[in-house]
């Protein structure tokens, strides 16, 4: 189904959902099943590179749960497996099956690039009237370290036709930031625009103490 075909249905089909909105948490993959005890999200996403062991939620996510095999890079090497349209179709189709009240879990291998990356595309996919920067801001808010992963944030943004806005919006919100020499990100929920009264939070995440920096 083409892009904008896809945006019609979901805006049809969800409108209930877009008014009592989403939480988007995103995390590393340390804290992947204490995020799903603690919080119960009704979808997951998780975003590692193609060799990497994915969680096993168990039965109970069974289609609910989208593996997406990729590494972490902005110029590919010849031996990488670079994020791809592919990939972001099948992001924004599983996004777009949200149900009522569901909310999702986004993790990479760190909680920096590839779940941050994924986190602000499916906020741009869920509110499409909400410009791209203004939902750039909450990202860098909720989470300093954040460092999205450019090249899947470019493709999204072709695929999703946002004419560049997506990325210049990633760009301009991260000039002159501090050096994130962590191997972790802590865990955060990306703030929905105009949340609407009683929607929950995401209280007494854990920080998780790192000395590496790796970036994945």
């Amino acid at each position: 189904m083409p892009v904008r075909e896809m945006e019609c249905s979901w805006r049809t089909r969800h409108a209930v959902l877009i008014l009592c909105r989403v939480m988007i948490l995103v995390c590393p993959l340390s804290m992947v099943e204490e995020m799903v005890a603690r919080h119960e999200p009704g979808r997951v996403v998780s975003l590692l590179d193609p060799e990497y062991e994915f969680p096993d939620l168990g039965p109970s996510y069974a289609g609910r749960h989208l593996r997406l095999g990729f590494h972490d890079v902005a110029i590919p090497a010849e031996s990488d497996i670079a994020p791809s349209a592919d990939h972001v179709h099948r992001l924004l189709r599983f996004v777009g099956e949200l149900g009522p009240g569901e909310n999702i879990l986004i993790h990479c291998r760190a909680g920096i690039s590839r779940s941050t990356a994924a986190a602000f595309i499916a906020a741009c996919w869920l509110y499409p009237d909400v410009p791209e920067h203004d939902l750039a801001i909450p990202l860098r808010r909720a989470a300093p370290f954040a460092r999205p992963n450019q090249l899947l944030v470019a493709v999204a943004d072709e695929v999703m036709a946002r004419d560049g806005r997506m990325v210049q919006a990633i760009a301009s919100t991260g000039r002159n930031l501090l050096s994130a020499d962590i191997d972790e990100n802590i865990a955060f929920e990306l703030p929905c625009p105009g949340r609407a009264p009683g929607c929950p939070r995401l209280r007494d995440v854990r920080s998780i103490p790192s000395t590496r920096g790796l970036w994945t």
